[in-house]
């Protein structure tokens, strides 16, 4: 535990190894929960998805209600696109006390790709509640209230507030993906300037594909043949 708090202590580049350290104090202690809390965050840091399912697994074993275990695995099957496996964990985890805003948005997230955008718009609002500087529950707000073909205008300032919060960030560039729903806001609203202005932020997003997953590059597809952008 010592060892790994001192690699901790020396940045986010020496994670791996304060992750490993924890890993061997969890085998001599592996009742000590909170060590086990600690390596699944930094999988999560470390974008580490095969070990942070093998650790969530390990903690689900010893508590079946832990909530960042169930967070963990929800956001994994979601990721794998086995929406209703992933709404039980994240359901799970939402129940807990003092729930994680990530798993609120995951499991909004996880409802409106199931078509259920009341339920999604409920829960990506209290993301955003739980922690406002989180963009993507921003976005999923905004898609959810898109999806159910209302208050458009709210969806567009809430999609706006998660691109400049995303630009707030240490990267300082904006997540691509809110451009996306940015797009299907603008499309929606119909009218020919709303139109203009999709072109223009499909433009942007163009020059970033190869930043896009399967499924957001599916919805940019999408969205050009909308608007018939050529290319």
């Amino acid at each position: 535990m010592t060892r790994a708090l001192v690699w901790m202590r020396k940045g986010k580049a020496h994670q791996k190894q304060a992750r490993d350290a924890l890993v061997v104090a969890s085998r001599s202690r592996p009742d000590v929960i909170s060590v086990g809390d600690m390596i699944l965050n930094l999988d999560i840091a470390l974008d580490d998805g095969e070990s942070a399912e093998t650790h969530a697994r390990q903690l689900l074993r010893q508590d079946r209600s832990n909530k960042l275990a169930n967070y963990v695995m929800g956001s994994l099957r979601l990721r794998a696109g086995e929406y209703s496996i992933a709404e039980t964990f994240l359901r799970l985890s939402v129940s807990a006390e003092r729930p994680l805003a990530a798993a609120q948005n995951d499991l909004a997230e996880v409802l409106r790709r199931l078509q259920r955008p009341e339920e999604a718009e409920k829960f990506a609002r209290d993301a955003t509640k739980t922690d406002p500087g989180l963009y993507v529950a921003w976005e999923t707000l905004g898609s959810a209230l898109l999806d159910q073909k209302k208050n458009l205008d709210e969806a567009e300032t809430c999609v706006n507030q998660a691109i400049k919060l995303s630009k707030s960030g240490k990267s300082q560039v904006e997540d691509v993906r809110m451009y996306i729903t940015l797009a299907r806001v603008q499309l929606a609203k119909g009218d020919d300037q709303s139109r203009a202005q999709a072109r223009g932020t499909l433009k942007k997003i163009q020059k970033r594909q190869s930043e896009l997953s399967k499924y957001d590059l599916g919805e940019f597809e999408k969205l050009q043949k909308a608007v018939q952008v050529k290319r």
